[in-house]
């Protein structure tokens, strides 16, 4: 089986303080996140490494912990040259890197306290013209204390020659080829509560379980709910399905019925129109028979009036018989016209007037 490949974050992206023991890890996560002032308690992970009675707590933020598989606090990488490469009961390491430097301190090869280093990163020690006086006023031999051990990584003013005046001295490099941090990463061994990234428990805290249990528990209700409630629900939802059908054929439906209110209305109109030029029909045919009942020579000549509009096809909407003459009007302006044309042609009728589908005959004594 493939083992996962070991990594370290560095110095300046971690949060470090120390608790007791004896706590929970959700307490000791809470404890921590309340004393450095972090908001948004979710976004960090922790590490935790306990040594007698203290619980050294490291926090990061989980953006550095993306696509890592075991993560450990750089600090603490440093437990691995005891025993294999160094004896000394008592030993620290002076870290330096560009912008911050740190001592980690350790006792029988365990950790057992941090200290940061202000000011004495690579990039502040290259702007001091007098480096070992500026050594002797930072104080940092008080720091370091009763170490029989002082290991440097990554000097690179020569603060190990200086210290070697006061203190045993060893640089970190003089026992690895390659990358010593890399190297000491891979054989450290810690519990699974050191590792950032963990791997079989579900590290949450107590307000984020509560918010599940809540949001669990909410769910719940709504499902069982729904599932009460699902045949209503369904029931109704058909029901409303056919009402909106319903309603979209009554509305059809009303708009035939308009439109056969329009058609019947048309229809009547026709009709009282028929019905009245019936009666108008009737009463020609009256006053026709009152004036020529007993005269068959004004018969014949009214015969002979209907006989040429007949043939020629002329339409008149209105007749009125007067002395010896007849009035017509005509349904149309062509009608007018063409009766004019044929009346003139006609040897048995005389125009005795003429105006706007307006004639005025008299038949010719023969």
């Amino acid at each position: 089986m493939k083992s996962k490949k070991c990594e370290f974050i560095s110095f300046d992206k971690l949060f470090y303080v120390k608790k007791s023991a004896f706590l929970e890890n959700d307490v000791l996560f809470e404890d921590a996140i309340k004393e450095l002032h972090l908001n948004h308690a979710f976004e960090y992970q922790m590490s935790v490494f306990r040594e007698g009675e203290n619980a050294h707590i490291f926090l990061t933020h989980i953006k550095n912990l993306e696509q890592k598989e075991s993560a450990y606090p750089q600090p603490l990488i440093f437990t691995a040259l005891f025993p294999k490469f160094i004896k000394a009961k008592k030993f620290c390491v002076v870290f330096f890197e560009e912008n911050f430097s740190f001592i980690s301190f350790f006792e029988n090869g365990r950790f057992v306290g941090l200290r940061n280093l202000p000011q004495f990163s690579l990039k502040d020690l290259s702007l001091k013209n007098k480096k070992e006086e500026f050594f002797q006023n930072y104080g940092i031999l008080e720091f370091l204390g009763q170490n029989d051990l002082i290991i440097s990584v990554n000097d690179k003013f020569a603060f190990g020659v200086w210290l070697s005046r006061y203190y045993k001295h060893l640089s970190v490099e003089s026992f690895f080829k390659e990358d010593p941090q890399k190297t000491l990463c891979s054989l450290c061994h810690f519990s699974d509560e050191t590792n950032f990234i963990k791997k079989n428990e579900l590290n949450l805290k107590p307000f984020i379980l509560t918010l599940l249990l809540f949001l669990f528990c909410f769910f719940g209700t709504l499902g069982v709910l729904f599932l009460k409630d699902y045949p209503q629900y369904a029931q109704n939802k058909i029901a409303r399905q056919n009402n909106e059908n319903l309603q979209a054929d009554l509305k059809k439906l009303d708009e035939e019925i308009v439109i056969l209110e329009g058609k019947l209305k048309d229809l009547n109109q026709t009709h009282q129109n028929n019905v009245l030029l019936l009666r108008q029909n009737e009463e020609l045919l009256q006053i026709l028979n009152t004036h020529f009942e007993q005269n068959k020579t004004k018969s014949s000549e009214l015969y002979e009036i209907f006989s040429f509009l007949n043939q020629n096809g002329l339409r008149i909407s209105f007749l009125k018989l007067m002395k010896g003459k007849i009035q017509f009007i005509f349904n149309s302006e062509n009608d007018y016209i063409k009766a004019l044309e044929k009346i003139e042609k006609h040897n048995k009728f005389e125009i005795i007037n003429s105006n706007s589908k307006e004639l005025i005959l008299e038949l010719k004594n023969e």
